[in-house]
């Protein structure tokens, strides 16, 4: 038995879970029976079917370059049949390029928090390849033109505008749109999304397993520009990150035993390893020396001012190493 997209039926999950309790009972039940649970992440599931429960989630490849490649190995653009079978075979493998390009880039944007979209929507593949299949159908039954104005609509409006609430992200999903679903995309052989010419699309590699091989050699860090956001949002996204890395690793962590030692010993062992490897700071005076103050040369008075401001942190970082220490030893107060 399948019951999908069940945090829709909030008010039913109370029944749904006396159902599974009353499960429990083998001797009453078919040995051949499953239950099979489809959910969005929701605070209103049960938590007693999830601890009884084997879990499995899909979520999108982490980064830009994991994300196309994945779309591209999805039925049916893995089907040689799909993928070399459509009435305008360039104009469909540009706009197949594209609209992958396009669903990675909208979900990336969501690790950038509100500078990203105003709120997090969970766009997933069912979007991709319904306007994969929408893509060619359109360019099967005419093949005299292709109809952008039609296929924005029902990409940006309908499949994956229908998720979007916030009126703002709405604009915002019609215009990143608007750079992959366009003229110079298909007539223009220069065109590209982004200033980095490494993305632009190459018709001499337009066969399936070539096109992979492309994506593949994409850069392991994509730069904020690429999702049409500002440099600085890198910061925000990976103080993000780290925040909830550590969040994570405290709610993980706890007093080991055995051979590990106590959750103190380790801590201590930590601190002990990050002083015995930290940078010295830096030489001001030498840097001076080596780097004068030039009218000629501007880059020497940052060098200078970033280099002061890099010794308070390295020194923040030692006492506050060392003061962790002498907590862990009792011999302090450990504060917020």
């Amino acid at each position: 038995m399948v019951l999908q997209n069940c945090h829709l039926a909030v008010s039913w999950m109370p029944s749904l879970e006396k159902i599974c309790e009353d499960l429990k009972d083998m001797e009453k039940i078919n040995p051949e029976f499953r239950l099979w649970l489809t959910s969005y992440p929701s605070e209103s599931f049960p938590t007693s079917i999830l601890q009884n429960g084997v879990k499995m989630t899909n979520e999108p490849p982490k980064g830009l370059r994991a994300n196309i490649v994945g779309s591209f190995l999805k039925d049916p653009i893995v089907n040689d049949d799909f993928f070399n079978g459509c009435a305008q075979p360039e104009s469909f493998k540009k706009l197949l390029y594209s609209l992958s390009f396009f669903h990675a880039v909208i979900q990336e944007r969501r690790k950038f928090g509100p500078v990203g979209w105003n709120i997090p929507y969970e766009f997933n593949d069912s979007d991709l390849i319904i306007c994969v299949k929408q893509l060619k159908l359109f360019l099967d039954e005419d093949i005299s033109r292709i109809d952008l104005d039609a296929l924005k609509y029902l990409t940006g409006e309908c499949n994956y505008g229908g998720r979007v609430t916030d009126d703002r992200d709405r604009r915002v999903i019609k215009y990143i749109l608007s750079d992959f679903y366009c003229e110079p995309m298909i007539r223009d052989p220069g065109y590209r999304f982004t200033e980095d010419s490494v993305y632009k699309f190459n018709w001499e590699l337009a066969q399936h397993e070539a096109m992979i091989e492309f994506i593949k050699n994409f850069p392991n860090i994509t730069r904020p520009e690429v999702f049409g956001l500002h440099s600085n949002a890198d910061i925000t996204k990976d103080i993000g990150e780290s925040n909830l890395l550590f969040d994570t690793l405290l709610k993980c962590g706890g007093s080991g035993g055995g051979e590990t030692g106590s959750g103190g010993d380790q801590l201590r062992g930590i601190v002990d390893s990050i002083l015995h490897g930290f940078p010295k700071e830096f030489d001001i005076n030498a840097a001076a020396k080596q780097y004068p103050v030039k009218y000629e040369d501007s880059m020497n008075t940052v060098l200078t001012q970033e280099l002061k401001r890099f010794n308070v942190l390295l020194s923040l970082i030692i006492s506050s190493l060392k003061e962790m220490d002498k907590a862990l030893r009792g011999l302090v107060m450990m504060s917020a």
